[in-house]
Parts: C-alpha cells; structure tokens; sequence
C-alpha cells in the first residue's frame, strides 16, 4: 500500500510542479515610455532591499525561449555533443548568448535579423549600475528581461534603454509567428519535455521528504539491518538516477535544453532517488514478506527520546543473537512514554520481528513487558 502511496505522491507533485513552472508567475506595474511604447516592471525585494529587476513587453503567445549568458558549461556540453542550439554566424553573439529555443521561427529571427540580434547583444552589454542581466525569457504571450542584484538607478530610465529592444525582438516573434514554413512540428515540444522531466525530478526529491516524515509518524516497519537497507537503497537510487538521465538524453535527442535539464535532474534527483529508494526498499521488503514472525524479549539499555520535529523515539536495545551488541529500534511514543527505568533494569519490549522479503530484518510490532523475574533478581 505504501509503495502505492509513493507512487501516487511522485505523479501528484509532477502534475503540480508542471502547472506551476508553466507560466510567467510574476506580476508588476504597468508603464509606458515617453515614445508610446507600454510596458510593465517589478522590483523583487527581501527584507527591504532590491534583489533584482524585471522589465517585460508583450509578444505573440506559442513562444517559449531563454536566451542567458553562454556559460564554460554550456561549451562543454556543445563540445561532448549532448546539447545542440541555434547558429547565427554572429561570432560576437554566439559566444555571448546562449540560445535556449528549439523552435525553428526563434532560429530565424535571430539568424536573419541583425539589428534585432545588435539589440539583444545591446541587453547583454548595458551598464545597469549593479545590476546583472540572468536571462531573456519569453512565456506565455510576455518577453521579459530578469536582472539579479540592486541598483539605485530608477526602473524607468533602465527602461528606457531595454524596452526598445525588447519590442523590437517582440515584433520580429510576430512576423515569424504565422509562417508555416518555419513553424515547429509541435510548438515548444522540446520546452514541454523539458518541464515534464524537470517536474518528475522535483516530485521525486520532494517525495523523499514526504516519505522521510511518513515513515517518522507510522514508525513500523523499523529497519534494524541497516547496513543491508542503506547497500539496497544506494543500488535502487542509482537505478532510478540512471534511468532519469537516460531519458532525459533519449527524450530530448540533443536539444538546447538537453545539458540544462541533465544537470537539474541530476542535482534534485541525487538526493531524492535515494530518499525514494529508502522508502520503497522499506515498503517493498514488508509488504511481500511472508516470514513468520519472531518473537523475542530484549532489554532496553538506554533511552534516546526523539528529535524536536520527530514523532519516532529511539531505543536501543541489547541483541538477541548476540549479548555483546546494541540494535537501535524505533518506537511511537505510546510504546517509548509507558517504558519504566532503564537504569534499574525494569525497561524489557516484546518485539516481533520478521526477516523480510529481501532479507533486512525489522520490527513489525512492540509492546512494553514486565521485566523477567531473573534479571530483576540483584
């Protein structure tokens, strides 16, 4: 059921993460320069200081591009030939700028129009007085440019410098936008399959987390084979990490977007394959175990309580295999609260351990004993 859960949980958090990275998700003032030309800004500020600038124009909608600066690994990925982007024969723009676009009318646009390719060179080179240019990005019927930093410079002569441009590329898009010649097989398909697999990685480290806090509020099954779980886990996460970067390779067969989605894939995924794969080892090894159950008597030596955000409390408790060894083993507080001294020897459990479908053995249950008449004997 568990496993289920996790599964749901991954494809929910998709569908979620996917709307939301969607749009244009930024709203701000609206302007206009003295020449006619209207535009709209937005000043983000933390703890009230400027973290940046946006300015942005209206443009035709079915246009999902980034244009940044070209970065040592965006070359290196070109040169392995993972990613491919759009040639302007612009040496000054193509090492400057870096493309992130499949469809063939950006392409155009840029390869044909000089003085809008001179402009947006123009954006890339401006002088903002502490501001530094992150990206052009173009989504859902907005061009806009994304300036990180502060700068005591009013938005609106900075406007005045970067509008133009902008609606000077926002009117090239236009013309480009009805030709069918030019037009992609599917608009954004690449852009679309980027997100979906940006989205899935995401839903995968974010469901680590929710697993991590799941399995703290319903604390059986308790692992205590942890060496066997943890060499499990770390072989079922660097399937799942593989098989992401994989597709990510397959899916987007060479794209602008190829290297960039790699690396984010990468980056969330490590840590949410592994946080997944804890959970699903955890879940798979009690759901299809069909050992009997073993009943053993310990004695608990010592008392670690739980964390601040924890609802599991830890015990641990002397081996029933081996009277020289401690296990660690997790309880919910209604078992952990009854327990009475430890250090008189009066704290026993009664624990009914299987030994798991994949050989990692855990606590299925436990309950608090009266201590034995022989160990309560001085």
């Amino acid at each position: 059921m568990w496993f289920l859960f996790g599964i749901v949980t991954i494809a929910g958090i998709a569908l979620l993460v996917r709307e939301l990275r969607t749009p244009a998700l930024w709203a701000g003032e609206d302007a206009r320069l003295e020449s006619g030309e209207e535009y709209a800004f937005l000043e983000p500020e933390s703890k009230g200081k400027q973290t940046g600038l946006l300015i942005g124009v209206s443009c035709p909608p079915g246009f999902h591009l980034t244009l940044k600066p070209e970065s040592n690994v965006d070359r290196f990925f070109k040169r392995l030939g993972v990613s491919t982007e759009f040639a302007t024969r612009d040496r000054e723009f193509d090492d400057r700028v870096y493309i992130v676009a499949e469809d063939r009318r950006v392409g155009a646009v840029l390869y044909r129009e000089a003085e809008v390719r001179a402009g947006l060179l123009r954006l890339f080179r401006l002088d903002t007085a502490g501001l530094q240019l992150r990206a052009i990005e173009c989504r859902n019927g907005r061009l806009w440019v994304v300036y990180v930093g502060s700068s005591a410079r009013p938005a609106a002569l900075i406007a005045r410098e970067v509008v133009p441009h902008l609606s000077a590329f926002a009117k090239a898009l236009e013309t480009r936008a009805g030709s069918a010649r030019e037009a992609p097989e599917a608009p954004d398909r690449f852009a679309e399959k980027a997100s979906v697999l940006a989205a899935i990685a995401i839903a995968v480290t974010l469901n680590g987390f929710v697993q991590w806090y799941r399995s703290d509020f319903f604390v059986f099954p308790s692992i205590i084979d942890d060496r066997r779980w943890l060499t499990a886990s770390a072989a079922l996460a660097f399937l799942l990490l593989y098989a992401l970067v994989m597709t990510s390779l397959v899916w987007l067969k060479r794209s602008a977007r190829t290297h960039l989605v790699i690396l984010e894939v990468g980056l969330a995924g490590i840590f949410g394959c592994f946080g997944t794969a804890l959970a699903a080892v955890r879940d798979l090894n009690a759901a299809l175990d069909a050992s009997a159950p073993q009943v053993v008597d310990v004695k608990v030596v010592a008392k670690h309580g739980r964390g601040r955000r924890s609802f599991a409390c830890r015990v641990s408790v002397q081996d029933w295999q081996d009277e020289y060894r401690w296990r660690i083993v997790r309880l919910p507080a209604e078992v952990y609260d009854p327990l009475p001294d430890v250090w008189m020897g009066h704290a026993w459990l009664r624990l009914e351990v299987r030994q798991g479908a994949m050989g990692i053995r855990y606590v299925a249950d436990a309950a608090v004993i009266p201590a034995p008449a022989e160990a309560s004997q001085p």
